[in-house]
């Protein structure tokens, strides 16, 4: 599809070049014929008003003809041969240029591929589930009422996951083309403290210390979509620690930006997995996705769209079985 809208605007482009091309050839053409036949116009009345007239064979003209047709002539093919080279020319970086002009396009086509079957395929696994645990108990006829209270709370279970994964799919909607807007000026320690008294009951349930460090550095961003960021940083790093850890939050400058590190000592992120943590729907393999989290790898990704829509940047490092940091890059208020 996109090869043959690719050549269509090359063909686009080269029509374009060429209707200019061929009208500016036009007027040149018609601008040098009419001067070369004004000069000889001019030469044969100096021929005439010359004392004594140069003699000449009766009926013969004054303008040669002959000469003004082989200068049209040779005007004619300069002109044709410019704009074949301008032609075969423009064409290759015409269709060079139609590429880059597509490929924005076709990149934000092939991810909405790609989020629609990611989507497709995380939408299918509840539902099969409720299907089958529907269907399978249907089928018993000696089923009591305790049987049908525990089907209707596997259900509820299932629902209760899709009602969070459309959720987690709105907020990543929200957020790939988001505009910032009602900025106001907040200051990260204060926010970072506040959505960490929001997460203390997790963190008591796994026995995990936070401690909060750094200047109260003040940036201009959307306090809902920050605090959003600064709450799926902080509760993964929560939710993927060791019992009787620690959450170590510190708050510095750095040039022109705030930097905001969250460091866990959970078992880490394996060294293949680092590059795509941040890809939608992504769950590794490792110890991170094996402790019956709920989730369906659509945090850090929303993380991410956050993060670029202030015009900052995400990172994480980590080493096995020594926890991770993620480091979060933010414009700070002047």
């Amino acid at each position: 599809m996109f090869k043959s809208a690719r050549i269509k605007l090359t063909a686009y482009y080269l029509l374009i070049i060429m209707i200019v091309t061929v009208s500016f050839s036009a007027v040149v053409y018609t601008n040098v014929t009419k001067q070369i036949q004004r000069g000889l116009e001019m030469q044969e009345r100096r021929i005439r008003n010359r004392i004594p007239p140069i003699p000449r064979f009766p009926n013969e003209p004054f303008l040669d003809k002959q000469t003004i047709l082989e200068i049209k002539k040779d005007t004619l093919l300069t002109l044709i041969t410019i704009n074949l080279i301008i032609l075969i020319g423009i064409g290759l970086p015409g269709y060079w240029l139609a590429g880059k002009t597509l490929k924005p396009i076709e990149d934000m086509i092939e991810k909405q591929k790609k989020f629609v079957a990611d989507a497709a395929h995380e939408l299918k696994t509840p539902l099969t589930a409720i299907k089958t645990d529907i269907e399978v108990n249907l089928r018993n006829k000696n089923m009591d009422i305790k049987k049908a209270r525990s089907v209707l709370e596997n259900t509820i279970k299932e629902v209760d996951s899709l009602t969070l994964l459309t959720n987690s799919l709105i907020k990543q909607s929200k957020y790939q083309d988001y505009n910032n807007s009602d900025k106001e000026i907040i200051e990260l320690k204060t926010l970072i403290e506040e959505i960490n008294d929001k997460l203390t009951p997790k963190a008591k349930a796994k026995n995990i210390e936070t401690k909060i460090s750094g200047e109260n550095i003040k940036i201009e961003a959307n306090r809902e979509s920050i605090s959003e960021l600064i709450t799926i940083i902080l509760d993964n790093a929560i939710k993927f620690n060791k019992d009787n850890g620690l959450v170590s939050v510190s708050i510095e400058k750095r040039d022109s930006k705030a930097l905001i590190k969250v460091k866990d000592t959970g078992e880490g992120i394996d060294s293949k997995d680092i590059p795509h943590i941040f890809d939608r729907f992504y769950k590794s393999d490792t110890s991170r996705s094996k402790n019956q989290n709920e989730g369906f790898g659509l945090g850090l990704s929303i993380a991410k769209e956050i993060t670029e829509s202030h015009e900052g940047h995400v990172s994480v490092t980590s080493k096995k079985g020594e926890g991770s940091e993620f480091i979060i890059s933010l414009p700070f208020s002047q």
